[in-house]
Parts: C-alpha cells; structure tokens; sequence
C-alpha cells in the first residue's frame, strides 16, 4: 500500500540490468521474481496453452488457469468502516503457485450470483479479507471498559538545558504506563439452526501517548503496529463477551513553573514525594527550585510593592517542609541578613504612610461636612435679614459660621501637613528601597 493519492504525480524509473549476449545473440537481462514485481501486477504475463483465433473485430473471453482455493466465509466487524453492521466476507487463500493479478471478482454462492469485487494481486501463500455487503445477523456493541483508562508511574528523569555556563536542570520527564480497555459484546441473532458464524473483529489501538499497543493475545489471529484481528466462532442466540487490552508507554515533560504548581496540589505532591522519583534526582529538583525561588525572590526586592511581607517571616521549619535535604544556608543567611533589616524598615514607613493617607482621607471628609454645614448657615442667614424680631438667631448662625471657619481651616492645614509628611515618607522609601535594590543585585550575582 503506497498510498497513492488522487492526482498525485508518479516517477517512474526504468531500471535495465545485463546484456546481450554475444554468444547466442539472446538478450541477457536480471530476471526479477514474484515478489520484485509486487505493484506491478497489471503487467503480469499468462502463457496460454492451445491456439486463439479471432476474427477482424471479435473479442473473446480466453480461459488462463483453472485454480482450486481455500476460501471460507466470514463476518467481519470493522468500528472505523462501519460502527453498526458487520460485513460478510469471503477470507480468500492463494494456495496455488501462481500469481493472482488484480481485477474483478464475482462471487456465487449455492450456484447464485451475490456480488462483484475487486481483487487485488494475490503472491503465492498469501490471504485477502474480501467483503461483499452487510451483514444484518449480528448486533455489536462496542464501549470502553469502566475504570479501565489509568496512569501509572514507570520512571523519572532530569531534563536539562546547556549554555556557555553549562547544563543546568530545567525540569523532569515522567515515564508512564497507560492503560485501556474495550469491550465488545456479539449477539448472532440468527434463530434458524445452522453452524456457528466465523466473526472477524479488527480492532484499532487509540493513537494517544504515540499510540497504544495491544497486549490481548487470545483470539488473535493477526497483527500489526496499533492492530489485531481477533475470532470468535458463535452459534445461532449465541453471546460473547470479550475485551481487548492496550498499554503505551509514554514520557511526559514538567518544567521547573510546573512543578512548582504540582508541589501545591495535595495528589500531585504526594507522587512527587512518592517511591516512583528517585530520592537523588528529587533532591536535585528540590534544590533547584529552592534556587529558582531564591532568584524570583531577590527580583521582587527590586520592587518592594510586590513583595510578599510573610516571606520574610519564613522560618527554617517551614522552608524545610517545603525542600527537604536541600542545604537551606543562603536562604538562611538572607533572610537574616541586611535584606530583611531594610524590607522591615521599608515596611514600617509604608504603614506610616498609609496611617497619614487615611488622616488625610478623614479631614477630607470634615471639610466636606464642613463646607455643607456652612452652605446651610448662609441660607438661613440670608433668609433672617428682613426679619427684624429674629436678631438674637441671626446672632448665633453668624457666631456658628465664625466656629466652622476656624475648623475649616484647620482642616485643611491639616491635609497640608499630611501631604508634605507623605511626601517625606515617599522620599525615605525610594532611598530604602535603592539600598535593597543593590543588596538584591550582590545576591543575583552571588547565585549566577
């Protein structure tokens, strides 16, 4: 099968092997076998014996060869070319010497006319599965096994990248065993007593994780790359119920960022601290990631904003638990050195500054009550001026206009203030944060 497609373009090489001979004059070429001719069948020459006279015009059909073949009739069940109906099939065996070109093939059967097909070439000792048309006596049902689809851990491996520095781990292969199960249950709904049907099921391994093989040897009468043909012999309200296994083994890549998120995963870490990683490859994951953390870590110092505070609340029990048998000194002696003096103090003067924004916020807010307060006085003022009886309570609204006044601007003298403290709490920490910033790079520098 070369899988020639539609209007697909053919290259054809000539190949010429000897000579003529000078001895006898008779052409002297390679003599190519049966099997070199495999393909080339549609040329394949017959010698026929007795002589053939036609007329000008006449055609006749000339006997060749008279060959008695093994053949049997099956059913044959295909889910990719059709998921409903088996096909019947005659399963065809050259058993003769010859050569069987490709052409036609009618099929008779108790002296009755049943179809036409085409055959292909047929080598000596070798079969062809012929169907013909479908078959209405079976009903199949085809479904996957429950439960049957699972994982298990075979192996595990480093990955690593090269560069000038040299390799550095980048992360870990998996190897897994996969595995699946299908189950097909055949009923032969024929209800005449007669002998068994011969059903043929070829199944197709999923192409999943580089594609499944199967390990079902029982019943299997032929087999190839991600498929097995398998046979089962049914009587008349006969069932059978079988199923066909398949594994792959496959690998699969983690990277240092998904393995960082496995480790947060209940199930995933468990595996990960499980017997199927090696301690010594888990052990150099671990310190790894304890670096790429550290790294990640030192970059946030740069800005402080997005730096976690609990980070340096870290304890040497907890980093333990999360890298265990990894040496823990550097992250030790950062975490107690000047980096966590200046992150603290960075800290203090960020609170302090959004203790003197939230002082600021609420004497916005008196202004605002204020200013409406005083918009209420005026009205009232303004409403007692022709009122002559009323002098004493135009007294007192001008006299509580004179107290909010004093307030207003003390409020207001108090955002000022606000203000320039901010400011001054925004200058010491641009020049904490510099220093931090140089003891980050001297670590980075440290690690690379």
């Amino acid at each position: 099968d070369y899988n020639i497609q539609k209007e697909s373009t053919l290259h054809l090489v000539l190949r010429l092997r000897g000579k003529a001979s000078a001895a006898s004059g008779e052409e002297d070429f390679e003599a190519l076998g049966k099997e070199a001719v495999t393909g080339l069948l549609d040329k394949v020459l017959y010698q026929v014996t007795g002589g053939v006279s036609l007329r000008a015009k006449e055609s006749a059909i000339v006997p060749i060869a008279t060959h008695q073949l093994e053949a049997r009739k099956v059913l044959l069940f295909d889910q990719k070319e059709n998921s409903v109906n088996a096909m019947q099939a005659v399963h065809l065996y050259n058993t003769s010497s010859s050569v069987l070109a490709n052409g036609s093939l009618s099929l008779m059967e108790a002296g009755r006319f049943v179809s036409q097909v085409d055959l292909t070439p047929l080598l000596p000792n070798e079969d062809a599965l012929i169907p013909y048309t479908p078959d209405s006596t079976l009903s199949i049902v085809v479904e996957q096994v429950p439960d049957s689809t699972k994982q298990t851990p075979q192996g595990a491996s480093l990955l690593y990248i090269t560069s000038v520095a040299g390799k550095t781990v980048s992360g870990l292969t998996m190897t897994y065993k996969a595995y699946r199960a299908t189950r097909y249950t055949i009923t032969n709904n024929a209800e005449a007593p007669g002998k068994s049907a011969v059903v043929y099921v070829d199944h197709q391994a999923s192409m999943q994780h580089n594609g499944y093989s199967i390990v079902t040897t029982e019943h299997r009468v032929k087999e190839a790359a991600g498929f097995g043909r398998f046979e089962k012999s049914l009587a008349p309200g006969e069932t059978v119920v079988f199923e066909v296994h398949e594994e792959a083994i496959y690998d699969e890549e983690r990277t240092m960022r998904s393995i960082r998120t496995m480790l947060t995963q209940p199930a995933a870490r468990k595996m990960f601290f499980g017997p199927n990683i090696p301690e010594d490859i888990r052990t150099t994951l671990l310190t790894r990631l304890s670096e790429l953390n550290m790294e990640q870590f030192l970059k946030q110092l740069k800005q402080v904003k997005s730096v976690d505070r609990d980070t340096f609340e870290l304890t040497e029990k907890q980093l333990q638990e999360d890298f265990p048998n990894v040496d823990l000194k550097l992250w030790q002696e950062l975490l107690n050195g000047q980096a966590r003096t200046l992150a603290k103090q960075i800290f203090q003067v960020q609170d302090q500054k959004a203790e003197q924004q939230q002082a600021k916020v609420e004497a916005e807010t008196n202004i605002r009550n204020i200013q409406e307060d005083q918009a209420r006085l005026r009205q009232n003022i303004k409403s007692l001026e022709k009122v002559s009886a009323s002098t004493n309570l135009l007294k007192r609204y001008i006299k509580d206009l004179d107290q909010t006044e004093d307030e207003l601007l003390e409020a207001r003298k108090l955002c000022r203030a606000v203000d320039q403290t901010v400011a001054g709490l925004e200058k010491h920490v641009a020049n904490l944060s510099q220093e931090l910033t140089q003891v980050a790079n001297q670590w980075l520098l440290k690690l690379a």
